[in-house]
């Protein structure tokens, strides 16, 4: 993988959670299966850069976006890969 800025197994779901591309924070999103299978990659949303990876209180990857802008009061927004659906889905502000 080129350009790794960060990586984080997800032992609840067995993922493995990569940012890439670095440009100065992280611009690409990869999840790959406990097989090395990629499973999912994104840009980050509309006017955000991936911030950074931890753990939800389910022991569960989630990535925390940066907007340059505000969004509802907050620079900062953890995010949740939905399985099912296949997509980001935002779950509330990180402080």
């Amino acid at each position: 993988m080129p350009f790794l800025d960060y990586a984080m197994v997800d032992s609840t779901r067995q993922l493995v959670f990569t940012l890439s591309e670095p440009k100065p924070l992280p611009t690409v999103l990869t999840i790959f299966n406990a097989q090395g299978e990629k499973l999912f990659w994104s840009a980050p949303p509309e006017g955000a850069f991936f911030y950074y990876l931890t753990f939800n209180l389910s022991k569960e990857v989630v990535v925390v976006c940066s907007y340059a802008e505000k969004q509802n009061g907050w620079h900062e927004w953890f995010y949740s890969w939905d399985m099912k659906r296949n997509a980001l889905s935002q779950l509330g502000p990180a402080y």
